[in-house]
């Protein structure tokens, strides 16, 4: 019916700028935490690194040039493993092979698959984690969504609704902001 189809519309919309506002989340919380927590970096130890590790760096000027570019996601980096630490995160081959059998299941279900066997699933699943690629994308988005629900049961979230529009203007500008930064 016209009104079903308007429901599953609706919901999908929803699920989709959820996705979105759970992004935003992450973005607003790494911003905040890279502005507030301040440590400095092993700058002499990280050139010494950069020269000898990397064939594109070959002076210690280079090296700090380099070191400014990676400054923010190497202080996320730290920041984000104490995270984990203290809230003893980990990712096991489970739950990156129930990621990897959702994530199917979804993409089967964007094209109409509804009705495909758990065995099929599970198969294509598995043949999907044989690829150290996918399998890392997978882990790293089990992390991600770990990491998602320490922030928002540890960070005070501003709450509000907004259309679509907004939404879309609000978005655009947050990753204008991030572009510029």
């Amino acid at each position: 019916s016209e009104e079903a189809f308007r429901n599953k519309i609706k919901e999908e919309s929803e699920n989709m700028y959820n996705k979105e506002s759970d992004k935003q989340i992450i973005n607003d919380v790494v911003a905040k935490l890279l502005d507030t927590v301040q440590f400095d970096l092993p700058t002499e130890f990280l050139t010494k690194w950069l020269i000898s590790s990397n064939e594109n760096v070959s002076t210690e000027e280079q090296a700090k040039e380099e070191l400014v570019k990676m400054d923010k996601g190497l202080r996320y980096q730290l920041i984000e493993a104490k995270i984990a630490e203290v809230n003893n995160v980990e990712v096991n081959a489970e739950e990156v092979k129930e990621a990897a059998f959702a994530a199917i299941k979804d993409q089967l279900k964007m094209y109409g698959q509804t009705s495909i066997p758990e065995e099929t699933l599970q198969q294509i699943a598995m043949s999907a984690l044989q690829n150290q690629e996918e399998y890392n994308r997978l882990s790293y988005q089990v992390f991600t969504d770990k990491m998602l629900d320490i922030f928002k049961n540890n960070v005070k979230l501003n709450e509000k609704e907004v259309t679509f529009d907004e939404f879309v203007d609000i978005i655009t500008e947050k990753n204008k902001e991030l572009a510029e930064a």
